[in-house]
């Protein structure tokens, strides 16, 4: 990041971004396959977030969390939070209790996974989850 502050604008507050998204450890030129998904989930989120910002844009996210710390995950939140203050929607589909203590609104499906889920077991914000006996990731919401 620091080589490039006073060489490239755009290269500069591309990395910048790269580093809130909690990726400041990816290698330039650090060839596709060797990316996870959550990785190049945080790339597309980095990309749109060192664009001029548009509101009402919809942002779909499949587990962004994967493999990251406790500490990058808490940037994550941050950068989605900013995401939706500027107007925008986001949409996750996500098991880490942290973030989805700070959804508005969460649609859990269940009661287990592949063929043995499916069914909307509980909706609503993660106070009503806690609260909700039929939830199961309500117990563990912040």
């Amino acid at each position: 990041i620091d080589f490039f502050k006073g060489i490239d604008k755009t290269i500069y507050n591309m990395l910048v971004t790269l580093n809130r998204v909690g990726l400041g450890y990816i290698k330039l030129g650090q060839s596709t396959p060797t990316i996870s998904g959550g990785e190049a989930q945080r790339i597309k989120l980095a990309k749109e977030l060192g664009k001029r910002q548009v509101k009402s844009s919809l942002y779909i996210l499949d587990e962004p969390t994967t493999g990251l710390s406790i500490s990058d995950t808490e940037k994550l939140i941050h950068l989605i939070h900013e995401l939706c203050d500027n107007g925008n929607t986001i949409i996750i589909t996500e098991h880490d209790p942290v973030v989805l203590s700070n959804c508005d609104y969460i649609i859990e499906m269940g009661p287990g996974g592949g063929s043995d889920g499916g069914y909307v077991i509980a909706k609503g914000t993660p106070a009503e989850l806690k609260m909700d006996e039929k939830s199961i990731i309500g117990r563990y919401l912040l």
